[in-house]
């Protein structure tokens, strides 16, 4: 007898491979990416950030959007993934106000959030 492999019989891990990741929080911190320090991503010189959600997997991708469509797009400068509930980053400076922060799993699967710079 053989066993069909499905999403429910996928370790943990592999699961989430299969799952969009979700973004809880956004905390700027210092350069160790501890304790968090609060307040708004700096337009100046960028800040370290610590990413807190669900599903986030080794590999993804953290981009910062400025305006709507056919805004322009920068890519964190330094991901580090801890876990799948945890990565932190490097945004690099850009200009003051709000902006969409993505993480983008290697599957594509995407999620976002507003941050703010100043």
């Amino acid at each position: 007898m053989s066993t069909k492999l499905d999403y429910y019989n996928l370790a943990t891990s592999a699961q989430s491979a299969y799952e969009a990741p979700t973004i809880t929080a956004v905390y700027v911190t210092d350069s160790t990416y501890l304790p968090p320090i609060g307040g708004n991503i700096s337009a100046t010189n960028g800040s370290y950030v610590k990413i807190i959600g669900n599903d986030l997997v080794n590999g993804a991708q953290v981009v910062v959007k400025t305006g709507g469509m056919g805004g322009l797009t920068q890519n964190a400068t330094t991901v580090v993934y801890n876990n799948q509930q945890e990565i932190d980053a490097f945004l690099p400076p850009s200009t003051s106000g709000s902006k969409t922060l993505y993480v983008v799993n290697p599957n594509g699967f995407t999620s976002a959030t507003i941050i703010n710079y100043s």
